[in-house]
């Protein structure tokens, strides 16, 4: 019986580190190889797939219930450089806004999280301003890029 089971594992193929995880749907097309994609269109796109799975996992530890305040600066920061690697790899402006429109609702939601952290005194109340500045900046982006767009063709 041992036999079958070790033979049985042994047939199975190795996977190759953790698991992937799931990409928003957005953010999996726009990292989809495509022929004719130059070296520097291909490493974008690993930039972006990176950076995205970073933040899935994170939001998998988040929910999971293990969250330390030490992720807070770097989910942030990666937050705000996603919509930014997203946002170069679009052609359309419409594209190119709903990367930094993505942007502010993460941030949004991760000021949620923190504010509820605060608030049982899980956090410090600092970090509450730390992700509304975040949010903050996001916004002001989004609408410096809405007003740069302004008269260009969808």
């Amino acid at each position: 019986m041992h036999a079958i089971l070790v033979l049985t594992l042994l047939a199975q193929p190795a996977e190759k580190g953790p698991r992937k995880p799931e990409l928003d749907p957005f953010i999996a097309k726009a990292i989809e190889p495509a022929a004719g994609d130059s070296e520097l269109r291909k490493l974008q796109k690993d930039r972006v797939r990176e950076r995205a799975e970073y933040l899935a996992r994170a939001k998998e530890i988040l929910a999971a219930g293990r969250w330390e305040s030490s992720y807070l600066q770097e989910v942030i920061k990666t937050e705000v450089t996603l919509g930014e690697n997203l946002a170069e790899l679009m052609v359309k402006p419409a594209d190119k806004v709903k990367c930094y429109e993505m942007r502010v609702d993460a941030l949004k939601k991760f000021e949620q999280f923190v504010d509820r952290r605060v608030q049982v005194g899980t956090d410090p109340p600092q970090t509450r301003n730390l992700a509304k500045a975040a949010r903050i900046d996001a916004e002001i982006d989004l609408l410096k890029l809405k007003e740069s767009l302004k008269g260009m063709k969808p």
